[in-house]
């Protein structure tokens, strides 16, 4: 006579509760459905224009019986962002001891609200002792402005 290996308790209790969990998790997956949502919807973004500009005098810059000279730029921002912006002033390096460096304006800087408009005047002065001149020259130089959009 053959002798049937008995199954312990604890598997069998263990089985038992297993089939009760899955049984419970599949009655009540659809309660978990009855309070999700979902929502769909569509649009388009808008971001706002950046264009700022800055323009120059055309021709020479006329220095007057003091020695110094001025240089109007011209800085528009037509665009819907406020900007602030810096114009520096650079001089071929042949031409730097020209200029009185304490008298010079190398740096500009300011901020417009969209749709202003500011001009600028570079000011800067030349010290001619020591250096002969036979009439007008011309000294090279220029103005670099640089634009950064305003948080």
């Amino acid at each position: 006579m053959k002798t049937k290996k008995k199954i312990p308790i604890s598997l069998s209790a263990a089985a038992v509760l297993l089939c009760l969990v899955l049984v419970s998790a599949h009655f009540t997956s659809g309660m978990y459905a009855r309070f999700t949502t979902g929502a769909s919807d569509s649009g388009a973004g808008r971001f706002a224009a950046f264009n700022v500009s800055a323009t120059a005098e055309d021709g020479t810059v006329v220095i007057d019986e003091n020695g110094t000279g001025e240089y109007v730029v011209k800085i528009t921002n037509p665009g819907e962002v406020a900007v602030r912006y810096k114009a520096v002033l650079a001089f071929d390096e042949t031409y730097a001891g020209l200029f009185d460096s304490t008298k010079l304006d190398r740096v500009l800087e300011g901020e417009l609200a969209p749709g202003m408009t500011a001009e600028e005047e570079l000011t800067f002065s030349f010290d001619m002792s020591g250096v002969s001149t036979t009439g007008p020259g011309t000294v090279p130089f220029t103005v670099t402005v640089t634009f950064t959009q305003i948080d």
